[in-house]
């Protein structure tokens, strides 16, 4: 299994995954995620950072995260491993060297949020050295 850094290439198997995965959903299922959006979190480096996993040209999971330089930090916004490929440590692998990339560019705080009934996903952020911060309504109008 290779970990890189998401390309343009990514971009129709990507936006697939994104808005036909439901566990993935905080919206109305399949336009949480914008194409415009998911373009520019794979072209936009100074803003935008995409990690993908991959085993035998076949993405296993995937990171994404928002550079916000001038706050100091990035926020996590999706980590995702297809659900036969998890318990492998896929997840954190994508978080390590998520970790190691921000750092390189003088990042050391992360934040990022998770639907609130992903009891593995917070069982994962907690394991990983994340504290539960605050709670938050989404609110869609």
């Amino acid at each position: 299994m290779i970990i890189r850094k998401g390309t343009i290439q990514d971009y129709d198997i990507l936006f697939k995954f994104l808005n036909e995965t439901e566990e993935l959903q905080a919206g109305a299922q399949g336009d949480t995620y914008p194409p415009e959006w998911v373009k520019a979190i794979l072209e936009d480096h100074d803003r935008d950072f995409a990690l993908i996993a991959e085993e035998d040209g076949h993405i296993t999971g995937f990171l994404l995260a928002e550079i916000w330089q001038r706050k100091g930090y990035s926020f996590l916004s999706d980590l995702f491993v297809l659900p036969e490929h998890r318990k492998r440590g896929i997840a954190t692998q994508l978080l390590k060297k998520y970790e190691e990339e921000m750092n390189k560019i003088g990042l050391s705080r992360f934040m990022g949020w998770v639907l609130t009934d992903n009891k593995n996903m917070h069982n994962f952020m907690v394991k990983n050295g994340f504290k539960q911060e605050s709670h938050f309504f989404l609110y869609e109008k």
